[in-house]
């Protein structure tokens, strides 16, 4: 009888303590998404200062108008060349909605609105010599000048 009383309390502390660690598991998702949470709130509120109030804070806006690609925002009508091979890209991921592809015997002429920032010009001299004739033109209110 006490046998039998002794397993029975062995299997309880048992199962207590697949709780307690179910328990601390639990514990610890909580905690790490407590932390995530307010590390974003933290980044929403270091964006909206930067943009001036949170009230009029969009994200979305932000990064449209450029502010992660070391940049100031000012939108430029961008053209240049590409050799096609490198340039089919540019075909099924457009540089911006009011994209033009000209076909030019071996090349693309491509022409968009863009944001001019540092990753642009980087991301233009990755090319090397498959890019050439690169143009801008400074935009007013997204508009070619």
């Amino acid at each position: 009888m006490l046998l039998g009383e002794l397993d029975k309390l062995e299997e309880e502390k048992s199962e207590l303590s697949g709780f307690r660690e179910k328990y601390h598991q639990v514990n610890l998702q909580l905690a790490i998404a407590n932390a995530k949470v307010k590390t974003t709130v933290a980044a929403d509120t270091i964006f909206a200062s930067r943009s001036g109030t949170s009230e009029d804070f969009d994200l979305d806006t932000y990064a449209a108008d450029g502010q992660f690609g070391w940049g100031e925002g000012e939108r430029i009508r961008l053209t240049f060349f590409i050799n096609k091979v490198p340039g089919y890209i540019l075909l099924e991921s457009p540089l911006s909605d009011d994209q033009k592809v000209r076909d030019v015997g071996d090349q693309y002429e491509i022409s968009a609105t863009v944001v001019d920032s540092g990753l642009l010009r980087r991301w233009l001299q990755s090319f090397g010599d498959e890019v050439c004739d690169i143009r801008t033109e400074r935009c007013s209110d997204g508009l070619p000048n």
